[in-house]
């Protein structure tokens, strides 16, 4: 009797030793590299584009739970602001990308993007010297499925006071 349960017992006894070293489920779903261009567009016709990079990971969860990861991008400069006798105030213009990841399942990788683009520049018909410039600012929130290697338009904006367009678009790659 006592061989007969040694038996069953050693098989067993391995088994949950052999589970026990193996190594824990990932809980990273990948890292991605986000390839930003921002263009932009005087009719048919590019006047400026910018290239933005940033590395960004989409988790996922060994239970199936989407979790978030968000990742900030800003370029530009501080300008100040004249608040007469008060003084000045800074204002940020350039360019500010906030990008969320979700992993929903083992290949659905969503995205949301919060993009906004600013300048200064004069108002249309006075000269550079007369008076405040005026902030152009554009600013989109998108949301959608992530396809690596794959270039995805992700705005199209176009400039209410002028033949301008800005379009953003971003091309991601999986990296691990």
């Amino acid at each position: 009797m006592k061989k007969l349960l040694l038996l069953f017992l050693i098989p067993l006894l391995l088994g949950v030793a052999a589970a026990q070293e193996k190594p824990p489920v990932s809980d990273s779903g990948g890292m991605y590299r986000l390839d930003f261009v921002i263009k932009e567009m005087d009719g048919a016709k590019v006047i400026n584009s910018r290239n933005y990079s940033m590395l960004i990971e989409a988790p996922w969860s060994i239970t199936g739970t989407a979790h978030r990861t968000n990742a900030d991008l800003r370029a530009g400069n501080r300008v100040p602001v004249s608040m007469g006798k008060d003084g000045f105030q800074y204002m940020d213009v350039g360019i500010n990308i906030g990008v969320g990841l979700a992993q929903r399942t083992p290949t659905l990788v969503t995205f949301d993007m919060n993009i906004e683009v600013s300048s200064l520049t004069q108002p249309e018909g006075t000269q550079p010297s007369a008076g405040p410039p005026v902030v152009r600012s554009e600013r989109s929130t998108v949301a959608g499925i992530l396809t690596p290697g794959k270039e995805l338009v992700v705005s199209s904006i176009d400039d209410p006071v002028s033949n301008r367009r800005f379009v953003v678009a971003v091309v991601p790659t999986k990296l691990m």
